[in-house]
């Protein structure tokens, strides 16, 4: 969005934004079905961002900015049955109690001011300003089973 309040000021708002979902449950009898990992995954992302300019005369224009940009997840993962063998006539799969295998929360964040200022002087152009950032992490992992490797494999394989 683009406004123009007086001939002097112009301001311009920014904001784009998406978001993401996705959930994968395999079915232990379906054929070639070799995953027993529930998975899910949130996901949403927004940048969003503000500009006044102003025209003080013919020679000398100001800006202020500000902005912020952020991320969402969600992301999860649970062991959903034990071990199965799906190659025989019949499949037989042991439903267990959803189990962790890894879980992910975050929120990340950036916001912005600045503030900027032109003055064209004798054919030279000077440029000042000022930036302040404030970013934001807050993450939150829990790993139970540790992450799917060798270790988890090992894990399956006693169960059976």
């Amino acid at each position: 969005m683009n406004w123009a309040p007086t001939t002097n000021d112009r301001v311009s708002v920014l904001s784009l934004s998406g978001g993401d979902s996705i959930a994968i449950t395999p079915q232990p009898c379906d054929y070639g079905v070799t995953l027993d990992v529930q998975t899910q995954y949130g996901g949403s992302r927004s940048t969003d961002g503000l500009v006044w300019q102003h025209v003080h005369g013919p020679k000398t224009v100001s800006t202020v900015t500000a902005s912020y940009s952020g991320q969402n997840q969600n992301i999860g993962q649970q062991l959903q049955s034990t071990v199965y063998d799906n190659n025989q006539a019949e499949c037989y799969s042991m439903p267990i109690q959803a189990t962790p295998v890894y879980q992910e929360q975050s929120h990340d964040g950036s916001s912005t001011l600045s503030y900027g200022l032109q003055l064209d002087r004798h054919g030279w152009l000077f440029s000042t300003g000022v930036t302040g950032r404030l970013t934001t992490m807050n993450y939150a992992v829990a790993q139970p089973l540790g992450q799917q490797s060798r270790s988890h494999e090992f894990i399956l394989d006693r169960r059976r």
